[in-house]
């Protein structure tokens, strides 16, 4: 718990306040959290509103919808890619067919 707190306590009072807390959240989206608690900490999927305040709980859940945003944004761009990727093939397929078509035109038998 002591490293947990001394990794975010900048102000070095041994007490993580408001704005310390808040930065346990920052370093966890930017994946600089050394502490396996702080992540943890930062991974909530609710939070006590009288302990943090309703300025704290705002900001928590901000935080979580940015995060399920970007997720959704990355999962479809990869679906997009998979779709470009199926399109291409199918067209190469087809593209294949026709040359093999016109080929066999030139077949002697």
């Amino acid at each position: 718990l002591k490293a947990m707190i001394k990794e975010v306590d900048e102000d070095g009072d041994g007490a993580i306040n408001f704005l310390e807390f808040l930065l346990i959240f920052k370093k966890a989206a930017l994946g600089e959290l050394k502490a396996d608690g702080l992540t943890r900490l930062a991974e909530l999927s609710e939070i006590d509103v009288g302990e943090v305040g309703v300025g704290g709980a705002k900001n928590f859940f901000e935080d979580k919808i940015r995060r399920q945003s970007e997720a959704n944004t990355f999962l479809g761009e990869i679906q997009r890619e998979q779709e470009e990727k199926r399109l291409e093939a199918e067209d190469k397929a087809k593209r294949k067919q026709a040359f093999m078509e016109k080929a066999s035109a030139f077949k002697t038998t």
